[in-house]
């Protein structure tokens, strides 16, 4: 009998879980709403893209300079 409780007691959780997830409420997960108000805040593709052309210039620009300077010390 007391095998047949400790059974039942772990069911219990896994049927509230499948409940949950039939009648669509996890209160774990964010919903639709919560979702596109947190991707506003990202910044988008062509901001991204420009970060990474100015880095890419930046260390063109250094490597650049570091050869001039290589020129001129020879």
């Amino acid at each position: 009998m007391r095998e047949m409780k400790s059974v039942l007691g772990q069911i219990v959780p896994v049927l509230a879980r499948i409940d949950a997830t039939l009648s669509g409420t996890l209160p774990h997960l964010a919903t639709k709403a919560e979702l596109r108000a947190e991707l506003a805040d990202k910044p988008g593709k062509a901001y991204l893209w420009a970060v990474i052309g100015v880095l890419v210039a930046a260390i063109i620009a250094s490597y650049g300079a570091g050869l001039a300077a290589i020129a001129l010390l020879r």
